[in-house]
């Protein structure tokens, strides 16, 4: 029987020291950190303010990377995929913009600035297929004389909504 006592205090005894080290593991603080969160949204204006600053010197290639991790960090906000669009269809850089304007319908739909700039980037787009179909074709055939006339067409739209350039970039806006 004082066997069978010992066996039972030493295994309790042994089950409490367990739970004991156990609660140790428990987190402290189950709220989080103020101070991380205000660093993160100090960290997310300094990157907001830098990315401006590039855009605006049209530094493209320091603003591609600022807006790049602004939508990573922020990913929910139209403006920083906006931007993104702007700076790559300046770069030549059609599908990606086309993605980063449609990555800003996803979160504003009614972005009036991303539809339009991505409405021109593709008609940019359009004009050079037409452009390649009226080299490949001979004149005399009817894609040929269709590619020529759709290509005007386009060249006149895209040169009214720029002042006399077809080649200039889309639609600027302030971050709307």
């Amino acid at each position: 029987m004082k066997y069978a006592l010992t066996t039972i205090n030493r295994n309790m005894a042994l089950m409490l020291l367990g739970l004991l080290l156990l609660g140790g593991c428990q987190p402290q603080n189950l709220r989080p950190d103020a101070t991380a969160s205000e660093t993160t949204a100090t960290n997310t204006q300094e990157l907001r303010e830098k990315a401006v600053q590039a855009y605006n010197k049209g530094d493209w290639e320091t603003a591609e990377r600022a807006y790049v991790q602004l939508t990573e960090q922020v990913p929910k906000e139209a403006d920083s995929w906006f931007r993104l669009g702007n700076i790559y269809a300046r770069q030549g850089r059609p599908a990606d913009a086309i993605a980063a304007y449609q990555e800003t319908l996803v979160r504003k739909p009614k972005h009036a600035k991303a539809w339009h700039n991505m409405g021109i980037v593709q008609l940019r787009q359009a004009s050079n297929s037409f452009m390649y179909l009226e080299d490949v074709t001979e004149p005399d055939d009817p894609l040929h004389e269709r590619a020529t006339l759709l290509l005007d067409t386009m060249t006149q739209l895209l040169e009214s909504d720029f002042g006399g350039t077809a080649t200039a970039p889309p639609a600027e806006a302030a971050a709307n």
